[in-house]
């Protein structure tokens, strides 16, 4: 595990030969520190779905950013039955079984969208 998270820390250096005026910020999702000052952009590549508070941490980003929130996530699949179910996070690990280790939560777009429409409405009615 650990490799694999050191080669996708490396995809940001690689990013660096094209003058991007873009930092790296190591640390915690659940403490993003203000120093570090206002963003353009916030991203989250597939990092909601193994984090065990998403709305905390999108909540730690995005009082830190300025215009735009990048989230990808892995893709869940529709209910086609036509019964109208509302969309709703899916709590993943299970403890009989043990796993899975690494991943919390099955996150629908429509949650998410949900996560930030109250973000951002708190956030306008805090500017004077």
């Amino acid at each position: 595990m650990a490799g694999h998270i050191r080669r996708l820390n490396n995809g940001y250096w690689l990013t660096q030969g094209l003058q991007l005026s873009a930092k790296v910020v190591y640390g915690s999702v659940y403490a993003v520190p203000e120093e570090i000052g206002l963003v353009d952009i916030s991203t989250f590549g597939c990092i909601l779905l193994h984090v065990r508070d998403p709305f905390l941490a999108l909540v730690n980003a995005l009082r830190l950013t300025k215009e735009t929130v990048i989230i990808t996530e892995e893709g869940v699949p529709k209910d086609h039955s036509g019964k109208g179910a509302e969309p709703c996070m899916q709590f993943i690990p299970d403890y009989r079984k043990g796993d899975p280790k690494q991943t919390w939560w099955r996150l629908p777009p429509e949650i998410l969208l949900e996560f930030i429409g109250i973000l951002v409405l708190k956030k306008r009615k805090s500017v004077p």
